[in-house]
């Protein structure tokens, strides 16, 4: 769920904790179907919606 903690005003602040913080190891599959070293906020460039009710 990209951005979900650290939103003021519905903008991600950037703070990123240090367990939080990029591992080599660690891989995701991004928009273009490539893989790619994961990091926050994972679905950043896959879902760019506000949570919310209704369409």
């Amino acid at each position: 769920m990209s951005g979900q903690g650290g939103v003021v005003k519905n903008k991600w602040d950037g703070i990123v904790p240090p367990e939080c913080r990029p591992n080599p190891a660690i891989l995701k599959l991004d928009a273009d179907l490539q893989w790619v070293e994961a990091t926050e906020p994972l679905h950043a460039d896959i879902v760019n919606v506000t949570c919310g009710i209704g369409p």
